[in-house]
């Protein structure tokens, strides 16, 4: 057994390479030193792309804006910011006054019925 945690998953991995270590099965170390090997390429390959996230994070003027925003980090920041290349094309409009989509208005029956909206 060990800690839940980093820590703890580091020393389990310890244990997985110490072939000479008799708490672990050698068929079960067989498929353990698989899932590690693919453990440790995955922590290389999402360190690789925060790396890049970061870089390409500090060099846009609006995703550094947008993390100014409580509760928006650098990865929601840089989507936005991929996502909307031309902010000035969203109008300021309340969504209460005319939502876009269909509208549901009951009918005498309560059956509900699908009627598009009427636009401004």
């Amino acid at each position: 057994m060990a800690a839940q945690g980093h820590e703890g998953l580091k020393d389990l991995l310890a244990i997985i390479a110490e072939e000479k270590d008799a708490r672990l099965p050698i068929d079960a170390r067989a498929s353990l030193i698989v899932l590690a090997a693919q453990l440790r390429a995955l922590h290389t390959m999402i360190g690789s792309i925060e790396r890049r996230l970061i870089v390409q994070h500090r060099a846009n003027e609006a995703s550094k804006r947008l993390q100014t925003i409580h509760g928006i980090g650098i990865i929601g920041a840089s989507a936005i910011a991929a996502t909307v290349t031309d902010p000035t094309h969203w109008r300021r409009t309340p969504l209460h006054v005319n939502p876009p989509g269909p509208r549901v208005i009951r009918d005498e029956r309560l059956r509900f019925a699908k009627q598009p909206c009427q636009l401004l």
